[in-house]
């Protein structure tokens, strides 16, 4: 059965007032269960779209778990849309303790049984996920295109993606790649940044002119998401996808070897980081920029299919 729902503006309380969406389906008078929504790396707001990029990740989401009987909380980050706040100068620690907030506000929903509380982050917002249950245990876990490692190991990871892929470059556009040392002068450039990065205590870096949110990039960097995944102990699902470029998809057995709680995972085929289909991925450059085309598309129905699939024990029959 399918589920009209509504969906509310509401202010989530904390350091800056955050503003979100909590989706009510239309059910009978009766407790049902709530999830929690985390946003992934960016300045993307409670639907996970950045101003140049409508991905409406978090909004497919909510949209479908609405119709199977689950409210849905999300909300724009600290310092995007509505929200309070800087972005800029927002920690890695603040945005947990902004989830935290979220997470007290839905469990106080009049509406929302306080049993059956799940987590959805995507992106980085698994790895903020996996910091909050630390602080505030859930009932179940939802994991998409996470990261089993901390920001450095991931960056590095992608830097060497790229620079591999510049090397099979043919033609003549490969030749003057060769000619200027573009290899060389990105490895330099890369070294740089990083200690320029580790070195400031500035909440707020510049580099190149370009705005950097050096605090929060040092407090992940020295962050180890994985002591926190083996702290998990309810029900977790976890999703990635064989065309992610920004998560590879190994990442999701290493996660599942690490949660202590029943696991249930997938790697689904073609998928990538925005959770569409895309079979033609070769390159982390032609990849990201082939987002522009997919988000065109609704979320890969796939994806949809395994999430309410494993809702399905959260969910209490008349």
């Amino acid at each position: 059965m399918k589920y009209t729902f509504v969906e509310k503006d509401i202010i989530i309380s904390g350091e800056y007032p955050l503003v979100g969406t909590i989706t009510i389906p239309k059910l009978e008078d009766r407790l049902v269960p709530g999830i929690l929504m985390i946003p992934g790396m960016g300045k993307v707001d409670r639907d996970e779209n950045f101003k140049f990029l409508p991905m409406n990740i978090l909004k497919g989401l909510s949209d479908a778990l609405a119709e199977e009987g689950f409210i849905t909380l999300r909300y724009d980050k600290r310092g995007v849309g509505r929200s309070g706040g800087n972005f800029y100068r927002a920690s890695l620690w603040d945005l947990v303790e902004d989830a935290k907030a979220a997470l007290e506000l839905l469990k106080s929903h009049p509406y929302v049984d306080k049993r059956r509380i799940i987590v959805l982050g995507h992106s980085e917002g698994t790895i903020i996920a996996a910091a909050l249950y630390r602080r505030k245990p859930v009932d179940g876990m939802i994991l998409l295109c996470g990261l089993a490692h901390g920001m450095e190991e991931v960056i590095e990871r992608r830097k060497n993606r790229i620079l591999q892929d510049l090397e099979h470059i043919k033609g003549i556009k490969g030749k003057l790649l060769q000619l200027f040392k573009t290899k060389k002068i990105l490895n330099c450039q890369y070294k740089k940044m990083k200690r320029k990065i580790m070195k400031d205590r500035g909440s707020v870096i510049r580099i190149k002119g370009k705005r950097i949110n050096g605090q929060w990039l040092r407090e992940h960097f020295r962050y180890n998401v994985m002591k926190d995944l083996r702290k998990i102990e309810c029900p977790t699902l976890i999703l990635g996808g064989s065309a992610d470029v920004q998560a590879v998809p190994s990442q999701v057995q290493e996660t599942a070897r690490a949660i202590k709680g029943p696991v249930e995972s997938h790697v689904i085929q073609n998928l990538n980081h925005i959770l569409r289909k895309d079979s033609s991925v070769s390159s982390v450059l032609g990849g990201v920029l082939d987002y522009w085309i997919q988000v065109e598309q609704p979320i890969d129905p796939e994806v949809i299919q395994i999430i309410t699939r494993w809702l399905k024990r959260f969910k209490v029959e008349k």
